[in-house]
């Protein structure tokens, strides 16, 4: 993660998609609510709790990023559905994540941060039902956790100044 943090020119916006209604879907939203409320990372965090990103407003939210945000990119964070053998397994992504919004499959981001939260079947939802919350907001806080230390790595990196091909020294970002 420190390493496509680095990669970019401004630090980058995190994405927390997702319903705080549906407990499969909250992943996105508590990660955002976590990194808001206890890892104080706020200024950077679009999406929690109290301010989800979902399909109704997903649209205007990208347009706001985009008049407000030049050049910054996007790191998705976002549950997904899947196979039973991969259910709470976090995938970090050079590229965006495909989500559907109107029926449409759209790509959005730069990178991102993603777990299967819920599993296709009847099967696997009547083993998820008694620990599914317990375990969506332990992968939240750990993937909260995790960008808050990649976050610090960045930090110090950067406050090391790099010379730069002609001996001048310049900030990562």
């Amino acid at each position: 993660l420190a390493n496509i943090i680095l990669k970019q020119q401004k630090p980058p916006l995190f994405l927390c998609v997702g319903s705080n209604k549906i407990v499969a879907d909250s992943l996105g939203c508590i990660t955002g609510e976590l990194l808001y409320r206890y890892y104080n990372i706020n200024n950077i965090v679009i999406g929690n709790i109290y301010n989800p990103i979902i399909s109704t407003n997903i649209e205007s939210t990208l347009n706001k990023i985009k008049e407000n945000y030049h050049n910054n990119s996007i790191i998705v964070i976002d549950s997904s559905v899947g196979h039973i053998e991969d259910l709470y397994k976090i995938k970090l992504n050079n590229f965006g994540l495909q989500i559907n919004y109107q029926n449409n499959n759209k790509l959005i981001g730069d990178a991102s941060i993603s777990s299967v939260c819920y599993v296709k079947g009847i099967n696997g939802l009547l083993i998820l039902k008694s620990e599914e919350k317990k375990l969506v907001f332990k992968v939240a806080n750990y993937i909260a956790w995790h960008i808050k230390l990649a976050l610090e790595i960045c930090e110090k990196i950067n406050k090391n100044l790099v010379k730069n091909e002609n001996g001048a020294k310049t900030k990562i970002f």
